[in-house]
């Protein structure tokens, strides 16, 4: 007996017990407690290595993200790499691969309640020949890494007032709302004055024939995830204006101006889209369908339940005020359930190569957790 009168074997094991759980206790506590970086947003450190004549190998570190649900990484507007582990290095070895010219590399945390957004531009280390001597050899000096940061900005302000959980209406007079911008020249994605639908600001979209980026069709686009959750619902609402030369006598070529699309880029993704002369929404078939006006403002309000489930998720629309489409139950994510794959939004004009040039505009695009949020926006 000790003097608490317990047996000494049995204080053993009651003290055992009681550090196990203090050990425990502090472990939680340090793994959840936030990093102290993540408030005032991503740290994205980006170098070159071993630059070659058709390119260079980047390093790419994300840091300030812990407590982060997932990390994504793109390059040029296409997603490169998700990653839900820390700390986020993507690539073999924290390496990507890339070709000679300038890149523009997002990282983007989501957290519970916030996003966090890093942007950095880097020209890639190139082995180039500085001058041809006497000789014909070549003096192949590298040329080193150059590296600009263009912004760094925390989406961690609370949620918009009214329901309103983001605005994509180009009220800045810029694009910068966005996370990604998609076309082959500045031109083609402009801040526009006239026509504007709400505010003082839309933005005009213009592609032409050749405005391929790599191997996908011509397109002019702007993207962004807005961290919808599985089971979650939300409303999307905006307006569209298709130009009075919008091309609309080729029936079998297509034209997408929003789309919503799985971040592992399946085959999973909804598209509002011009067939001819009719507009549809298509989602696992056509689920509706209506005329095309040419040069008058329409407005959509986009009603979805997020889930891989069939049987859960669902998806409703609202067209020029009216209710057109009621619930219609479909799978509106990737994956399966419990591990549902997120999706992005992307919003411009993106055709069939055949088509002639067309002139789209968008404007007032917000989501938010009820109807008359997002209408009263």
């Amino acid at each position: 007996m000790n003097c608490l009168g317990l047996p000494h074997k049995n204080f053993s094991r009651i003290g055992l017990r009681a550090l196990i759980f203090l050990v425990a206790a502090l472990a939680a506590i340090l793994l959840v407690r936030p990093d102290a970086s993540s408030a005032s947003g991503l740290n994205l450190e980006v170098g070159g290595e071993q630059p070659t004549a058709v390119g260079g190998s980047v390093s790419v570190v994300v840091e300030g993200a812990r407590g982060a649900r997932s990390v994504a990484l793109y390059v040029d507007g296409a997603l490169r790499k998700r990653d839900r582990s820390w700390p986020w290095r993507f690539g073999k070895g924290g390496f990507i691969q890339l070709p000679v010219g300038e890149h523009q590399i997002v990282a983007k945390a989501s957290f519970r309640g916030r996003r966090a957004v890093r942007r950095a531009t880097v020209l890639v280390p190139v082995r180039r020949d500085l001058e041809r001597r006497r000789s014909d050899v070549y003096d192949n000096r590298q040329v080193p890494t150059k590296k600009k940061e263009i912004v760094d900005e925390d989406d961690s302000a609370p949620p918009l007032p009214g329901g309103v959980f983001w605005a994509g209406d180009f009220e800045s007079g810029d694009l910068s709302q966005w996370d990604i911008q998609q076309s082959v020249a500045p031109d083609r994605i402009t801040i526009a004055h006239d026509p504007i639908r709400q505010g003082n600001y839309a933005a005009r979209f213009e592609v032409r024939p050749g405005d391929n980026i790599g191997n996908t069709a011509p397109r002019a686009e702007l993207a962004t995830e807005l961290g919808e959750q599985e089971g979650e619902e939300r409303y999307y609402r905006w307006f569209t204006y298709f130009d009075p030369s919008f091309p609309t006598d080729m029936e079998d070529s297509f034209v997408t101006f929003t789309q919503w699309r799985a971040t592992d880029e399946s085959d999973a993704y909804t598209s509002f889209m011009v067939w001819g002369d009719q507009i549809e929404l298509r989602r696992d078939g056509t689920h509706w369908s209506t005329p095309l006006v040419k040069g008058v403002w329409h407005e959509f309000v986009y009603h979805v339940k997020w889930s891989p489930d069939p049987n859960v998720g669902f998806i409703e629309l609202w067209y020029d005020g009216q209710l057109v489409m009621p619930k219609v139950s479909v799978e509106t994510m990737a994956g399966s359930p419990g591990a549902a794959v997120e999706n992005y939004v992307k919003q411009g004009l993106y055709k069939s190569d055949e088509i002639p040039t067309g002139i789209v505009y968008h404007d007032g695009f917000v989501s938010g957790s009820t109807l008359e949020s997002v209408r009263g926006a």
